[in-house]
């Protein structure tokens, strides 16, 4: 969009309010600059701004302030609140992964659905190479002893234990 205002081919950009445009105080004030020696006329609607009136708006880089405070803000109560729900359990996705449905009485819930493809292998021959991979001894580099934590911990995610892996 800039290079089409240095071009002149932008007499006016229209916004909602000005947090739409930018929400960095600096940058938005070099922003409203640029656009005056071009003579482009800036109108954010909600806000009642409009360049092109003759009113200057001394207010405007503390609106700018403003909306980079509130944009800090916001992110991190979302932050928080996204922290808050995964330690207590619960979903911090949209939407669920691969594999799960949403549970249409409870939206926290989330749905294993199985048995919707025809598997590539048997059930028996799976369950055998699971036993087999539970029993196998890990170690970080291949030789050697394993880590005094290895096999101790447990993914909260699929219950599989977990290892040390270290890549030389």
């Amino acid at each position: 969009m800039l290079a089409e205002v240095e071009k002149g081919d932008i007499g006016t950009i229209i916004v909602k309010d000005m947090s739409r445009l930018g929400r960095n105080y600096v940058q938005m004030g070099m922003l409203r600059e640029q656009l005056r020696r071009a003579n482009v006329r800036l109108i954010a609607v909600n806000e009642g701004v409009d360049t092109g009136s003759g009113f200057d708006d001394d207010f405007l880089p503390f609106r700018d302030v403003i909306n980079e405070y509130y944009a800090k803000d916001i992110s991190k109560k979302i932050k928080s609140t996204f922290k808050a729900k995964g330690e207590s359990g619960k979903h911090v996705a949209g939407s669920p992964p691969y594999g799960y449905l949403k549970d249409s009485g409870d939206k926290n819930q989330w749905l294993i659905f199985e048995d919707t493809h025809t598997p590539i292998i048997d059930q028996e021959t799976f369950d055998n190479v699971q036993r087999i991979r539970g029993q196998v001894r890990r170690y970080p580099d291949g030789w050697g002893e394993a880590h005094p934590l290895t096999g101790l911990m447990y993914c909260t995610d699929c219950g599989g234990k977990m290892y040390v892996h270290r890549v030389r």
